[in-house]
Formats: structure tokens, C-alpha cells, sequence
């Protein structure tokens, strides 16, 4: 049986270690824009992040 699906362009660098601690920002969209999540409640958004190294 060939395969339908279409081959994914990879979307990571290579060179980047992603195993590392770190502040990821994820995007998570449902079709259609249906509401499967729940609610957010309290929304607290970071404006600064200490340099610690």
C-alpha cells in the first residue's frame, strides 16, 4: 500500500538541544477553533526573565 500522507518539513533545528531546562512558548490550536480545553482562569503573563548563567 503507497503512502497518502504528505512528508512533514522538520521543524526543529538541529543543532539545538530541546532535552535542556529552558521557557518554551507552545501555540495549540483545535480544529475549527473548538473549545476542548477548558478556560483560563487566572492568566499571569511573564514581562521579565532573569539571566541566571
Amino acid at each position: 500500500m503507497a503512502n497518502k500522507l504528505q512528508t512533514r518539513k522538520l521543524n526543529r533545528l538541529s543543532e539545538f538541544d530541546y532535552s535542556s531546562n529552558g521557557v518554551y512558548y507552545i501555540t495549540i490550536y483545535s480544529k475549527d477553533k473548538a473549545h476542548i480545553f477548558g478556560e483560563v482562569v487566572k492568566f499571569n503573563q511573564i514581562t521579565e526573565i532573569e539571566n541566571n548563567s
